[in-house]
């Protein structure tokens, strides 16, 4: 079907949204010394209300720029705004944090936010200054209080009890606990959106990217048939090779954590083995599709594979008849991210409200946050040691399951991933923490996971540094909402979306980055044609000079 909307409508919807709960948080400041006593709870509120309007204008500064500052709430209509600039955006931030920070209290036993996500965001909005995007406004001090407020919170400081968990699925794994579960209560979630799965509330509170990220599973495979416990397949966001490569699929768990390559069957029926033999699958037992990612130029799979339908392999490199390396992998054919799972909808296979937790922050990026500040300011000793902390609870422990479900009690996850890709067995494995470890050498090599840093154009240790970054966020955070503020905050979106880009729109690309469009989302049309100026409407050349480059 096609979408009626026009690109990059639902901004439009997304920009009214962030600035009517910017107006709650100025009526709040404004209301509450007016209505609470001084004490405690008048602190939580008026510091809530802080870290709400510090948090949305830190979105809207990285998607637009600069844009309109409304500290006082709106007692009527309004028409008549000026753009601030970046920097008095980034300065209302940082100050609207730090005062959260110093109201909000340590610990908090029902999911509202605490000291530690403040400080967290704190240190999020000081590196950002520091990036390429915003080098005309950067601060001396902005690294070393990036490193000061991201240590507040890996260190626990003034009684706060966020931490790093200890094995990376313990907060992805939602398949057997479901809602308000240990997962969604794990001390390493510093914020998240928190849904609800009362049917009443689903028209207004569900959480819907369970569908976005998987692959179409059921669609006219043999054993296979649609689910609730495999989701609905909207197949929006499907992995480039970049997403698979950058993994060391052999000793980091990250990979295996994120991405589903087995499906058990959900259906029953026949399919041909590769001997060309007929087989019968058992509903619930067994395994249906193996999706191999292995590396290029593996002669393990032939077109015999390619075409057994007992198991169904999806192939990301096979040999096939003619003795041409190929892959049949698509756009409906992929390992998707199992990270929005949401096997615990209410309704059936089709029912679109997810009732998970949407992750927001969590200690994994503090600790990517404090490194990438050390290594930006040549401190990369002490880059490496939080590096590498992430990295060996990556890593396997001895004697641990690869499939993270191993132990799980559903039969469609109990058989967890799949490690034929690899060529290492499925079950338990010795450890592989520490060769997980990296040294300060890795930013001076020539490549990251065998991704040449030549392809991104960097050379020196510092450019080098940046991407080794981009890299790690990539997998310790895959997924997870952050990626183009990434891209676009390092002014690397050019660099690293091109070379992995299969469509022919990366000529244009190339052509609409270089003219600064794409680094900042545009202002939107619905918005322009309402701001007055004067008591009048903006003319076009005054909506021109609001808009952002290359829109």
């Amino acid at each position: 079907a096609v979408d009626p909307k026009p690109l990059f409508s639902g901004l439009s919807d997304w920009w009214d949204a962030i600035y009517g709960n910017i107006n709650t948080a100025n009526m709040l400041l404004a209301k509450s010394p007016v209505i609470l006593q001084a004490g405690q709870k008048q602190n939580t509120f008026l510091g809530e209300a802080y870290f709400m309007r510090g948090f949305l204008y830190f979105r809207l500064v990285n998607q637009y720029g600069g844009v309109p500052l409304k500290l006082t709430p709106s007692e009527g209509v309004e028409y008549e705004f000026t753009r601030a600039t970046k920097q008095d955006v980034f300065a209302q931030v940082i100050n609207d944090l730090t005062e959260a920070a110093k109201l909000l209290p340590p610990t908090t036993a029902d999911g509202r936010i605490s000291k530690a996500t403040a400080w967290h965001f704190l240190a999020k909005a000081y590196l950002f200054r520091a990036s390429e995007k915003h080098s005309d406004i950067t601060e001396s001090t902005d690294l070393t209080k990036a490193v000061e407020y991201g240590l507040k919170v890996i260190n626990k400081e003034e009684g706060t009890n966020r931490q790093l968990a200890n094995n990376y699925y313990d907060f992805w794994n939602y398949l057997d606990e479901g809602p308000n579960g240990a997962a969604e209560k794990n001390p390493e979630i510093l914020l998240a959106a928190q849904f609800s799965n009362n049917p009443e509330k689903f028209d207004r509170l569900c959480n819907r990217t369970h569908l976005y990220y998987l692959p179409r599973y059921e669609n006219n495979i043999a054993g296979m048939t649609r689910v609730i416990q495999y989701g609905r397949p909207y197949q929006r966001l499907r992995p480039t090779d970049y997403a698979y490569d950058v993994f060391d699929r052999v000793n980091d768990s990250r990979f295996w954590k994120s991405f589903r390559t087995l499906y058990i069957s959900s259906n029953g029926g026949n399919g041909v083995d590769i001997n060309g033999q007929t087989q019968a699958y058992v509903k619930g037992e067994t395994p249906c599709i193996k999706i191999i990612i292995n590396d290029k130029n593996d002669t393990r799979y032939t077109a015999q594979h390619a075409a057994c339908t007992y198991p169904n392999y999806w192939l990301r490199y096979y040999t096939n008849a003619g003795g041409a390396q190929a892959s049949t992998l698509a756009v409906t054919q992929f390992a998707g991210l199992d990270k929005y799972l949401d096997p615990h909808r209410t309704g059936n296979q089709n029912d679109i409200n997810g009732v998970r937790d949407g992750y927001l922050a969590r200690i994994g990026e503090t600790y990517l946050i404090v490194a990438e500040a050390y290594g930006r300011g040549g401190s990369y000793g002490n880059a490496v040691q939080y590096i590498n902390i992430l990295r060996r609870r990556a890593g396997y422990a001895a004697g641990e399951n690869r499939n993270p479900n191993a132990n799980g009690t559903n039969p469609y996850f109990k058989g967890g991933t799949y490690y034929e890709s690899t060529g290492v067995a499925a079950g338990t494995t010795t450890e592989t923490k520490s060769q997980m470890e990296i040294t300060e050498a890795a930013f001076d090599a020539t490549s990251d996971a065998g991704i040449p840093y030549s392809i991104f154009g960097a050379s020196s240790k510092a450019e080098k540094f940046i991407h080794f970054i981009l890299n790690e966020r990539s997998r310790e955070l895959m997924g997870e909402f952050l990626r183009w503020e990434d891209l676009s905050r390092t002014k690397t979106l050019h660099a690293r979306t091109i070379p992995f880009n299969l469509d022919n729109a990366a000529t244009q690309l190339q052509a609409d980055v270089s003219a600064g469009k794409f680094l900042l989302r545009p202002v939107p049309q619905t918005f322009l044609d309402q701001v007055r100026k004067n008591g009048q409407l903006l003319t076009a050349g005054e909506k021109a000079e609001w808009q952002n480059p290359g829109w």
